[in-house]
């Protein structure tokens, strides 16, 4: 997109890139599929992420300050003091500075640190380590997975059910609608497309489900004939049955038509009757292929 331009031509939009070899080639807009987000500002280029990358750079620089400030924590310089004498050149100073490290820190094995009355003050330097505060960082990653719409969690895939739900109705499934909207007009023709077909993108979130939940899934639509035995197994990451076995569509005995009669009531009225279903006598006196014959010969 970045490589891209829209130019008006006499009143129709082409659309202006570069290809890989660095050629430039246009083609009509129309023609082309275009995916777009952001659009408060331009509702045909969209928006680019600089608001982000404000934000980047700024923790860019914080994050170089921290460095350098711990580059200087690691100097050689350990120990600071201050005599109470002039030092007369610097032949001396270095004598002194060495003295001091002969007796005190090369090979000084008790842990005491000595120095006399020469010196007015002996202080240690202190190292700063820390290279950003827990809040500052935190404030920073706040800002980003606000900015792209996700969490800490779902970063390091530890996420509950119900945290992936929200995160894919919310994120995921929009983008999957709008590719599916874009290669529909870039695949069918506007009559195919007003004759009903379209593409549409699939994803089946329940991988990431609990098994509690797949199984749920599985036989709710499994015993109720809104699935398949395969398509039930496919949810459960289990292979088809053989020979088309698992093709077949299920609905629990108990499950009726409202308005029709349940076979407790359908067996009050064969009772009435004196009449078992099952008994000759509630078969009928004539059979269908005798009752078309005696139809035939009457015509």
């Amino acid at each position: 997109p970045d490589s891209c331009e829209i130019v008006d031509v006499y009143g129709q939009l082409w659309l202006k890139y570069e290809t890989g070899d660095g050629q430039k080639q246009i083609i009509e807009y129309e023609l082309c599929g275009h995916l777009r987000t952001m659009q408060n500002k331009s509702t045909l280029m969209g928006e680019n992420n600089a608001p982000f990358k404000k934000v980047a750079a700024l923790y860019e620089q914080d994050l170089d300050k921290s460095m350098e400030k711990l580059a200087a924590s690691e100097s050689p310089v350990q120990w600071v003091g201050q005599l109470n004498a002039p030092i007369l050149d610097d032949d001396a100073l270095k004598e002194e500075q060495d003295r001091l490290n002969r007796l005190n820190l090369k090979g000084n094995k008790t842990g005491t640190f000595l120095y006399d009355n020469r010196y007015t003050r002996m202080d240690q330097v202190s190292k700063e380590t820390s290279i950003m505060s827990p809040d500052d960082i935190k404030q920073m990653e706040n800002m980003a997975y606000s900015y792209w719409g996700v969490g800490e969690k779902l970063l390091q895939n530890a996420y509950t059910e119900d945290e992936w739900n929200g995160f894919y109705q919310s994120r995921i499934e929009p983008i999957l609608i709008q590719i599916g909207e874009v290669l529909t007009k870039v695949v069918f023709s506007r009559n195919q497309i007003m004759d009903g077909n379209a593409v549409e993108m699939a994803s089946n979130r329940l991988q990431y489900a609990s098994i509690k939940s797949r199984i749920d899934v599985a036989f709710g639509t499994y015993d109720r004939g809104m699935a398949t035995m395969d398509s039930s197994l496919d949810i459960l990451n289990l292979p088809p049955l053989p020979n088309g076995e698992g093709a077949h569509r299920y609905i629990r005995g108990e499950y009726r038509q409202e308005g029709t009669p349940a076979k407790s009531e359908r067996k009050e009225e064969n009772d009435d009757t004196g009449n078992d279903p099952g008994s000759d006598a509630a078969k009928p006196d004539i059979s269908a292929r005798e009752l078309r014959d005696k139809e035939k010969d009457r015509v």
